[in-house]
């Protein structure tokens, strides 16, 4: 091939990749030209993970919102995966916002994966230091009725984060009281969940394996996080409970995860372990099932657990009221619970109350 010849055939390689990135941008610029482009791929949750940094401060928060609907609606990713995603969102939406609160639950109009995103919101302001800024928040949180609980849950998150600091972070919780919010209960499940999360490996940022967090020197041990419960103040207990139960659970077998709970040394811990861990299972079936998987599950639990497995559905269900267009009619779910009294139970209760 002579010079020229080699040279024109350069440029050829040239324009037809410049045409691919081309291609590729004109995907990106548009959420449906993004979902396009990772419709293929094998772990869309594992691409998104690597895209979104770039893509939220190219695109912005809002876009992200988009996109992360449109994979929901598609079955591309989970609500779990929507949780971790809307959480890292939240960050940005007040990086992008700051104190312009209407502005910044505007990102998020579809309201999807709510409690995340402002979860995150709560988190970014916490690592700022600013408490006055976290009271004014949560007042606004409050007076539009946005939150499904008490304000706190993502600075309780931040602040062990940072700090790695149990008693420290449980003492700036009680340190929000004379606030709008009164109830502290959720600010201190935020410590224990973050707690949770990094001595089991996780990274609540990025959904990453990270190196276990050793808190032997603070009298925790993985193998034994009930000890640590009973050990604490009674304020602390059912929120360190709750959310040290997930340390049991097994997606590979949610049953187990339950019959795990029997590890509690009381009644009580055992009651907040079988309702946080069938939650969670309960958000894995209605991603890939409806009534009748969720209703054989639960009758698959032993009576005595049923009423708090219960509380358990009605959290997973409600974690995806906002989400998923086909989530199944939970009348339709008493009515194929087999035990007389926790059926009943079922029919009193009416989580996404106006849209099912």
């Amino acid at each position: 091939m002579t010079p020229s010849h080699r040279l024109g055939a350069a440029v050829v390689a040239l324009l037809v990749f410049s045409a691919g990135v081309a291609h590729i941008s004109q995907f990106h610029n548009s959420v449906e030209g993004y979902v396009f482009s990772v419709k293929g791929e094998s772990d869309v949750m594992d691409m998104m993970r690597r895209d979104l940094p770039g893509i939220v401060d190219e695109k912005g928060a809002a876009f992200v919102v988009n996109v992360v609907d449109s994979l929901i609606k598609k079955k591309m990713i989970t609500i779990d995966d929507c949780h971790l995603l809307l959480h890292l969102v939240g960050h940005k939406a007040y990086q992008e916002h700051g104190s312009d609160f209407e502005s910044m639950l505007g990102v998020n109009k579809k309201r999807i994966c709510l409690n995340a995103f402002v979860h995150g919101i709560e988190a970014e302001i916490a690592s700022k230091g600013d408490k006055a800024e976290i009271w004014r928040f949560c007042a606004f949180t409050e007076n539009e009725h946005i939150q499904n609980g008490p304000c706190y849950h993502g600075v309780g998150h931040s602040i062990f984060e940072r700090t790695k600091d149990i008693h420290g972070s449980l003492t700036y919780c009680d340190s929000l009281t004379g606030g709008p919010e009164q109830d502290l209960s959720n600010c201190y499940r935020g410590v224990f969940s973050e707690l949770g999360a990094q001595v089991d490996g996780y990274d609540t940022n990025t959904g990453l394996s990270i190196q276990p967090l050793d808190l032997v020197s603070q009298g925790f041990y993985v193998d034994k996080p009930y000890a640590y419960c009973s050990r604490l103040s009674a304020r602390y207990q059912d929120s360190c409970y709750s959310q040290l139960s997930k340390l049991l659970f097994s997606s590979d077998n949610p049953l187990g995860s339950v019959q795990k709970c029997n590890v509690a040394s009381t009644e009580h811990a055992r009651s907040e372990c079988v309702s946080t861990v069938t939650g969670m299972s309960v958000r894995i079936l209605l991603d890939s099932g409806g009534a009748e998987e969720a209703a054989n599950f639960l009758n698959s639990i032993g009576v005595r657990s049923q009423k708090n497995a219960l509380l358990g559905v009605q959290d997973g269900y409600m974690s995806h009221c906002d989400t998923k267009e086909d989530l199944f009619s939970w009348r339709s779910f008493c009515t194929l619970l087999t035990n007389v009294d926790t059926r009943q139970q079922c029919g009193v209760l009416s989580p996404c109350s106006g849209i099912h």
